[in-house]
């Protein structure tokens, strides 16, 4: 067996490996910081804007969850994309689109699933195919009508239409099904913004 060289075999040790790991969680610890910062100041504009419309109107945070992270899970790492914690009795929200019932729904501890719940239903259409030239954007085709939404950047609101997504229902229910999460309540969207 040829041994390879010293640069070579510290790739591969444990060592290497771990400072690897190190760097990717404090990269992706940073970037979850600054998400969480951006969701914090988008809400502190939603209280100032209420507050202006409707005088000293209280809008505290309920809960805040990421759906893009790795944490610490049974002595290892559990990445998470697209999806969110579910452990026994905590809060999950399944996002629908702009036009789709979003759900409230209670984690049930799932080991299967990794004590996890989806975070919505997944994109049908990538960004890409509804902004391309020629792609239908009627309000109709885009599922916008009746769809209020507020965004600084008009390509947002396209690329992020109600017929972007997979449909929400079939994806809450095979996870009540399968004993993954509990459903609380539903909510349907009123005003969506979209940085």
């Amino acid at each position: 067996m040829a041994r390879g060289n010293a640069a070579s075999d510290q790739r591969h040790s444990p060592l290497g490996d771990a400072r690897l790991v190190t760097e990717y969680l404090e990269a992706e610890a940073t970037a979850a910081n600054y998400a969480f910062l951006n969701r914090l100041l988008l809400a502190e504009l939603l209280r100032q804007t209420l507050r202006e419309l409707f005088g000293d109107v209280e809008a505290p945070l309920v809960y805040d969850v990421p759906h893009n992270l790795t944490l610490p899970y049974e002595g290892g790492w559990l990445a998470r994309k697209g999806a969110c914690p579910a452990g026994a009795e905590q809060p999950v929200i399944i996002p629908g689109s702009m036009g789709a019932t979003s759900f409230l729904m209670v984690g049930c501890g799932d080991a299967r699933a990794l004590e996890s719940a989806s975070h919505g239903a997944g994109r049908a259409r990538s960004r890409f195919s509804l902004s391309r030239g020629g792609a239908d954007q009627s309000e109709a085709a885009l599922g916008l009508t009746g769809v209020d939404c507020i965004t600084l950047r008009a390509e947002r609101r396209v690329e992020e239409a109600p017929a972007a997504y997979k449909p929400i229902r079939p994806v809450v229910d095979a996870q009540v099904e399968a004993g993954i999460v509990r459903e609380v309540a539903r909510l349907s969207p009123l005003l969506t913004f979209k940085a």
